[in-house]
């Protein structure tokens, strides 16, 4: 084909799955991320629901190769939050064992989250992100993704930018991707991503006129409390999930 966008809407057109599932281990060794990670995001997010599916992402959980980066908490929490974030119904990690190439799907690679079936500290960090992001399930499972934007200084040229129809803009120092979601009764919801993989992230959120009372659905235990109004702290790749109340 002459695109990977016209390659992902002949793939649907033509394979009756009902899940189209991807990967794009593109995580470097100075754990900076290649454009194509977020290219790729951005069109399988539309091509996906498009053909009436839903979609997937493989993400690494392993050094696959001598030129890309070991996994840290953040590098996979930020696979992780990305694909949440742009309405991933699913985060599939590639690949769990590693140690002797004789072992099924061990394949001879670096750092995994077992070594000839021993527990190693990737497997501390997918434990952590997973219980991590565990209360939001019940919320992100019944919403669908309206908007992705990205906030100043976008880790790639000619990503769509703020704003969006929730959030108007975000001031951060460092580069933030936004999710926009609504539920089927029309609540809106929004997902901040710290997309730097080595760095904390102060951002800061504008709301759009029409929207009001912000209240961050703390991870692990689901609570929601009143958004800081000195905006949010977040992680090398951690995110914040946040419900907004429209303006009677």
């Amino acid at each position: 084909t002459e695109s990977y966008e016209e390659y992902l809407d002949r793939f649907i057109e033509s394979v009756p799955t009902p899940v189209v599932s991807y990967d794009n281990y593109s995580i470097e060794k100075d754990y900076t991320v290649r454009p194509s990670y977020y290219r790729n995001l951005l069109s399988v997010r539309r091509a996906a629901p498009e053909g009436g599916r839903i979609f997937w992402n493989v993400v690494t959980s392993n050094q696959v190769r001598p030129f890309r980066a070991s996994p840290t908490r953040a590098s996979l929490a930020f696979q992780a939050h990305t694909t949440l974030a742009a309405g991933g119904r699913g985060v599939a990690y590639y690949t769990y064992y590693t140690g002797d190439d004789t072992l099924p799907g061990a394949g001879g690679y670096a750092h995994g989250p077992l070594w000839n079936f021993r527990p190693t500290p990737t497997w501390e960090y997918l434990r952590d992100v997973n219980h991590g992001v565990q209360a939001w399930l019940p919320v992100l499972a019944r919403l669908e993704s309206t908007g992705v934007y990205f906030g100043p200084n976008p880790p790639v040229d000619g990503l769509p930018a703020l704003p969006g129809r929730i959030v108007a803009g975000v001031e951060s120092d460092r580069p933030t991707m936004v999710g926009e979601l609504a539920d089927p009764k029309g609540a809106a919801y929004t997902m901040v991503v710290n997309l730097d993989l080595t760095q904390e992230a102060r951002a800061l959120l504008t709301l759009r006129e029409g929207f009001q009372r912000p209240q961050q659905i703390l991870p692990v235990r689901g609570r929601a409390i009143p958004l800081p109004s000195e905006g949010l702290r977040l992680e090398p790749g951690g995110a914040a999930l946040i419900q907004t109340f429209r303006k009677r």
